[in-house]
């Protein structure tokens, strides 16, 4: 016997396979085995279409609060589609996917770009309305992938974590010390 998958499904088939395999309980089939693969494929076209649905949000700059109603509309527009039927997104998980998953992932590669050239770093101190202080911190640097100079953002760091540090205020050596860290 040759150990091909066509030759095993063609077996799996077979009068005297469905037989045998009526009698015996509990015994995982081999054509289920198969089907369990497929799963896992679906699952990944599922994990899939929900990090494209969350990036298309980050890059168009649209309010987490529309996936809720972006996902019922997919539902409703392609009802044929076992991936878009499947689809479960709501504004709490696309914000950990954005966070989690596609920075976390764009991280890495700039991590992995910076290795390889020399960069500068631009930081911009600002207050947002809730008088939170923020340093943006952003790095320039050729990119050679694209052979262009690019300027991408690295991190937003809060200033003030405590309260000491607050009193201590925005000075050359607290954002120095942070832009370090």
């Amino acid at each position: 016997m040759v150990s091909e998958i066509t030759t095993l499904k063609k077996h799996a088939s077979s009068s005297k396979h469905c037989e045998n395999s009526k009698s015996i309980t509990g015994v995982n089939l081999i054509t289920n085995m198969f089907k369990k693969g497929d799963q896992v494929k679906r699952i990944d076209q599922i994990k899939t279409a929900e990090i494209l649905m969350c990036g298309f949000l980050s890059k168009h700059n649209i309010p987490f609060n529309a996936i809720n109603r972006l996902t019922q509309v997919m539902k409703k527009a392609f009802p044929d589609s076992e991936i878009a039927q499947k689809i479960v997104l709501d504004r709490t998980k696309a914000t950990k996917i954005v966070t989690n998953v596609i920075g976390l992932s764009n991280k890495e590669e700039l991590i992995n770009d910076l290795k390889n050239t020399s960069f500068s770093v631009i930081i911009d101190e600002s207050t947002d309305v809730g008088t939170l202080k923020t340093l943006c911190i952003c790095v320039r640097y050729f990119n050679l992938k694209s052979n262009k100079i690019q300027s991408r953002f690295w991190e937003l760091v809060e200033l003030f974590k405590d309260s000491n540090s607050a009193n201590e205020g925005a000075t050359a050596n607290k954002i120095y010390t942070e832009v370090m860290n």
